[in-house]
Protein backbone atom coordinates (compact mmCIF):
# COMPACT_ATOMS: atom_id res chain seq x y z
CA UNK A 1 0.00 0.00 0.00
CA UNK A 2 1.10 3.27 -0.72
CA UNK A 3 1.31 6.25 1.60
CA UNK A 4 -1.75 8.58 -0.24
CA UNK A 5 -4.64 7.63 -2.29
CA UNK A 6 -7.34 9.25 -4.27
CA UNK A 7 -10.75 8.62 -2.98
CA UNK A 8 -13.44 8.38 -5.99
CA UNK A 9 -17.04 9.06 -3.65
CA UNK A 10 -19.29 8.21 -5.84
CA UNK A 11 -22.75 6.40 -5.94
CA UNK A 12 -23.56 3.86 -8.64
CA UNK A 13 -25.62 4.42 -11.91
CA UNK A 14 -29.10 3.08 -10.92
CA UNK A 15 -32.02 4.54 -12.52
CA UNK A 16 -33.87 7.43 -10.36
CA UNK A 17 -30.75 7.01 -7.94
CA UNK A 18 -28.44 9.23 -9.02
CA UNK A 19 -28.10 13.30 -11.18
CA UNK A 20 -32.02 13.17 -10.47
CA UNK A 21 -32.45 17.25 -10.84
CA UNK A 22 -30.82 17.16 -13.95
CA UNK A 23 -33.80 15.49 -15.71
CA UNK A 24 -35.83 18.00 -17.35
CA UNK A 25 -39.10 16.98 -19.70
CA UNK A 26 -37.47 19.24 -22.56
CA UNK A 27 -33.93 17.43 -22.88
CA UNK A 28 -33.48 14.58 -20.33
CA UNK A 29 -35.30 11.82 -19.33
CA UNK A 30 -33.98 9.32 -16.22
CA UNK A 31 -32.63 6.65 -18.53
CA UNK A 32 -30.46 9.49 -19.99
CA UNK A 33 -29.40 10.81 -17.00
CA UNK A 34 -28.32 7.61 -15.48
CA UNK A 35 -25.91 6.98 -18.78
CA UNK A 36 -24.90 10.49 -18.99
CA UNK A 37 -23.48 9.47 -15.27
CA UNK A 38 -22.39 6.29 -16.53
CA UNK A 39 -19.84 8.86 -18.55
CA UNK A 40 -19.33 10.83 -16.07
CA UNK A 41 -17.97 8.01 -14.10
CA UNK A 42 -16.06 6.65 -17.00
CA UNK A 43 -14.09 9.92 -17.64
CA UNK A 44 -13.58 11.04 -13.71
CA UNK A 45 -12.17 7.34 -13.41
CA UNK A 46 -9.91 7.48 -16.18
CA UNK A 47 -8.19 10.97 -15.44
CA UNK A 48 -8.20 9.83 -12.12
CA UNK A 49 -5.92 6.25 -12.77
CA UNK A 50 -3.48 8.59 -15.21
CA UNK A 51 -2.86 10.56 -12.11
CA UNK A 52 -2.27 7.68 -9.62
CA UNK A 53 -0.65 5.09 -11.87
CA UNK A 54 2.04 8.24 -13.17
CA UNK A 55 2.54 9.14 -8.83
CA UNK A 56 2.31 5.35 -7.62
CA UNK A 57 -0.73 6.46 -5.32
CA UNK A 58 -3.37 3.66 -4.63
CA UNK A 59 -7.01 4.62 -5.95
CA UNK A 60 -9.88 3.59 -3.83
CA UNK A 61 -13.35 3.58 -4.67
CA UNK A 62 -15.84 4.88 -2.16
CA UNK A 63 -19.36 3.42 -3.05
CA UNK A 64 -23.22 3.10 -2.31
CA UNK A 65 -25.31 1.31 -2.50
CA UNK A 66 -24.24 -2.27 -1.41
CA UNK A 67 -26.17 -3.66 -4.67
CA UNK A 68 -24.15 -0.50 -7.09
CA UNK A 69 -21.26 -2.63 -6.55
CA UNK A 70 -21.18 -5.12 -9.81
CA UNK A 71 -22.79 -2.01 -11.91
CA UNK A 72 -19.39 0.39 -11.06
CA UNK A 73 -16.93 -2.81 -11.66
CA UNK A 74 -18.64 -3.55 -14.67
CA UNK A 75 -18.47 -0.08 -15.95
CA UNK A 76 -14.85 0.23 -15.36
CA UNK A 77 -13.90 -2.61 -17.22
CA UNK A 78 -15.81 -1.52 -20.45
CA UNK A 79 -12.81 1.13 -20.74
CA UNK A 80 -10.09 0.20 -22.84
CA UNK A 81 -7.06 0.45 -20.54
CA UNK A 82 -6.97 -1.65 -17.62
CA UNK A 83 -7.78 0.52 -14.50
CA UNK A 84 -6.38 -0.38 -10.88
CA UNK A 85 -8.45 0.26 -8.15
CA UNK A 86 -6.65 -0.58 -4.81
CA UNK A 87 -9.78 -1.43 -2.89
CA UNK A 88 -13.49 -0.80 -3.51
CA UNK A 89 -15.52 0.80 0.11
CA UNK A 90 -19.14 0.61 1.05
CA UNK A 91 -19.97 4.19 2.34
CA UNK A 92 -20.90 3.75 5.70
CA UNK A 93 -23.59 6.07 7.64
CA UNK A 94 -27.24 7.74 6.92
CA UNK A 95 -26.20 10.91 5.83
CA UNK A 96 -24.07 12.31 2.98
CA UNK A 97 -21.77 14.16 5.85
CA UNK A 98 -21.61 11.01 8.09
CA UNK A 99 -20.33 8.65 4.72
CA UNK A 100 -18.17 11.63 4.13
CA UNK A 101 -16.76 11.30 7.48
CA UNK A 102 -16.36 7.58 7.58
CA UNK A 103 -14.74 7.36 3.77
CA UNK A 104 -12.12 9.40 4.96
CA UNK A 105 -11.33 7.56 8.45
CA UNK A 106 -11.24 4.42 6.55
CA UNK A 107 -8.69 4.96 4.61
CA UNK A 108 -6.51 7.05 7.07
CA UNK A 109 -7.07 3.83 9.92
CA UNK A 110 -5.93 1.33 6.53
CA UNK A 111 -2.52 3.39 6.86
CA UNK A 112 -2.62 6.43 4.55
CA UNK A 113 -0.92 9.65 5.21
CA UNK A 114 -2.84 12.08 2.88
CA UNK A 115 -5.94 11.61 1.43
CA UNK A 116 -7.89 13.64 -1.91
CA UNK A 117 -11.04 13.12 -2.57
CA UNK A 118 -13.57 13.86 -5.82
CA UNK A 119 -16.99 13.03 -7.16
CA UNK A 120 -18.21 10.98 -9.93
CA UNK A 121 -20.20 14.60 -11.27
CA UNK A 122 -16.95 16.15 -12.62
CA UNK A 123 -16.45 14.77 -16.01
CA UNK A 124 -13.73 17.37 -16.55
CA UNK A 125 -11.62 16.79 -13.77
CA UNK A 126 -8.12 17.65 -14.86
CA UNK A 127 -5.02 15.91 -14.19
CA UNK A 128 -4.04 18.95 -12.97
CA UNK A 129 -6.50 19.27 -10.83
CA UNK A 130 -5.02 16.18 -8.23
CA UNK A 131 -1.36 17.16 -8.89
CA UNK A 132 -2.20 20.78 -7.40
CA UNK A 133 -4.08 19.46 -4.68
CA UNK A 134 -1.35 16.38 -3.70
CA UNK A 135 1.46 19.18 -4.00
CA UNK A 136 -0.48 21.75 -1.78
CA UNK A 137 -0.67 18.38 0.76
CA UNK A 138 2.77 18.25 0.66
CA UNK A 139 4.01 21.60 0.88
CA UNK A 140 7.07 22.16 3.52
CA UNK A 141 6.09 25.23 4.92
CA UNK A 142 2.77 24.05 6.70
CA UNK A 143 4.49 21.16 7.64
CA UNK A 144 3.82 21.88 11.11
CA UNK A 145 0.25 22.95 10.71
CA UNK A 146 -3.03 21.11 9.77
CA UNK A 147 -3.76 21.75 6.58
CA UNK A 148 -7.00 21.46 4.34
CA UNK A 149 -7.29 21.43 0.46
CA UNK A 150 -10.60 22.44 -1.49
CA UNK A 151 -11.23 22.82 -5.16
CA UNK A 152 -13.85 25.93 -4.81
CA UNK A 153 -16.86 25.41 -7.06
CA UNK A 154 -18.79 27.66 -9.07
CA UNK A 155 -22.44 26.94 -6.93
CA UNK A 156 -20.52 27.77 -3.72
CA UNK A 157 -19.73 24.34 -3.07
CA UNK A 158 -16.51 22.37 -3.03
CA UNK A 159 -15.47 19.63 -6.05
CA UNK A 160 -12.57 18.23 -4.42
CA UNK A 161 -11.54 17.86 -0.88
CA UNK A 162 -7.79 16.96 0.44
CA UNK A 163 -6.54 15.99 3.77
CA UNK A 164 -3.75 14.82 5.77
CA UNK A 165 -4.22 11.90 8.26
CA UNK A 166 -3.22 14.50 11.45
CA UNK A 167 -6.37 17.14 10.26
CA UNK A 168 -9.27 16.09 12.20
CA UNK A 169 -12.09 17.77 10.45
CA UNK A 170 -16.26 16.57 11.36
CA UNK A 171 -18.00 17.29 7.68
CA UNK A 172 -21.40 16.70 9.79
CA UNK A 173 -23.62 19.67 8.91
CA UNK A 174 -21.16 20.91 6.24
CA UNK A 175 -23.03 20.31 3.28
CA UNK A 176 -25.82 22.76 2.84
CA UNK A 177 -27.75 25.07 1.09
CA UNK A 178 -29.37 28.38 1.89
CA UNK A 179 -32.43 28.40 -0.48
CA UNK A 180 -31.10 27.84 -3.90
CA UNK A 181 -27.19 29.07 -3.00
CA UNK A 182 -24.83 26.32 -1.66
CA UNK A 183 -22.87 27.71 1.23
CA UNK A 184 -20.56 24.01 1.86
CA UNK A 185 -17.60 26.17 1.13
CA UNK A 186 -18.34 29.02 3.19
CA UNK A 187 -18.96 26.39 5.94
CA UNK A 188 -16.03 24.87 5.53
CA UNK A 189 -13.90 27.85 5.76
CA UNK A 190 -15.65 29.18 9.02
CA UNK A 191 -15.23 25.37 10.76
CA UNK A 192 -10.99 25.42 9.36
CA UNK A 193 -10.89 28.76 10.89
CA UNK A 194 -12.18 27.81 14.30
CA UNK A 195 -9.93 24.65 14.16
CA UNK A 196 -7.23 26.74 13.05
CA UNK A 197 -6.70 24.49 9.87
CA UNK A 198 -4.56 25.93 7.13
CA UNK A 199 -7.16 26.29 4.74
CA UNK A 200 -5.07 25.98 0.67
CA UNK A 201 -7.29 26.38 -2.72
CA UNK A 202 -6.70 25.10 -6.16
CA UNK A 203 -8.59 26.29 -9.56
CA UNK A 204 -12.08 27.01 -9.12
CA UNK A 205 -14.14 24.27 -11.21
CA UNK A 206 -18.23 22.73 -10.85
CA UNK A 207 -19.61 19.56 -10.99
CA UNK A 208 -23.08 18.57 -12.75
CA UNK A 209 -26.21 18.78 -10.76
CA UNK A 210 -28.45 20.69 -12.14
CA UNK A 211 -29.55 21.87 -15.54
CA UNK A 212 -28.41 25.24 -15.79
CA UNK A 213 -24.53 22.90 -14.74
CA UNK A 214 -25.32 21.75 -18.44
CA UNK A 215 -24.82 24.82 -20.51
CA UNK A 216 -21.15 25.06 -18.40
CA UNK A 217 -20.23 21.16 -19.22
CA UNK A 218 -20.89 22.04 -23.13
CA UNK A 219 -19.26 25.33 -23.08
CA UNK A 220 -16.06 23.75 -21.78
CA UNK A 221 -16.18 20.59 -23.71
CA UNK A 222 -16.96 22.61 -27.10
CA UNK A 223 -14.02 24.69 -25.93
CA UNK A 224 -11.70 21.75 -25.16
CA UNK A 225 -11.98 18.45 -27.59
CA UNK A 226 -9.25 16.82 -25.76
CA UNK A 227 -11.61 17.06 -22.44
CA UNK A 228 -13.98 13.93 -21.03
CA UNK A 229 -14.66 11.94 -24.31
CA UNK A 230 -16.87 8.91 -22.85
CA UNK A 231 -19.15 12.58 -21.65
CA UNK A 232 -18.88 14.09 -24.98
CA UNK A 233 -20.13 10.80 -26.99
CA UNK A 234 -23.25 9.99 -24.54
CA UNK A 235 -23.71 13.78 -25.65
CA UNK A 236 -23.62 14.09 -28.77
CA UNK A 237 -25.81 10.52 -28.90
CA UNK A 238 -29.09 11.78 -26.78
CA UNK A 239 -28.70 14.89 -29.53
CA UNK A 240 -28.62 12.69 -32.25
CA UNK A 241 -31.73 10.47 -30.84
CA UNK A 242 -33.68 13.64 -29.83
CA UNK A 243 -33.15 14.98 -33.12
CA UNK A 244 -34.24 12.00 -34.82
CA UNK A 245 -37.40 11.58 -32.59
CA UNK A 246 -38.48 15.03 -33.78
CA UNK A 247 -37.86 14.45 -37.57
CA UNK A 248 -40.11 11.55 -37.10
CA UNK A 249 -42.93 13.19 -34.54
CA UNK A 250 -43.35 15.86 -37.37
CA UNK A 251 -43.89 13.35 -39.95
Amino acid sequence: MNNSCVILFTKAPIPSFVKTRLVDKSSLNIDQVTELYEAFLMDVVETTDRYVTKNNFDFVISYTPKRGLNKIKELINRLEKPIDVSHFELQEGDTFDQRMNSAFSKAFDAGYQMCVMIGGDIPTLRYEHLKSAFELLREQKYSDEKVMVIGPGIDGGVYLIGLRKDTNFNFTGVFQKKGELDISLSEITNRSRLRSIKLLKIDIHYDVDVPKDMKKLKAELSKNPELAPHTRNKLNSIHHKFLEFKKISSK
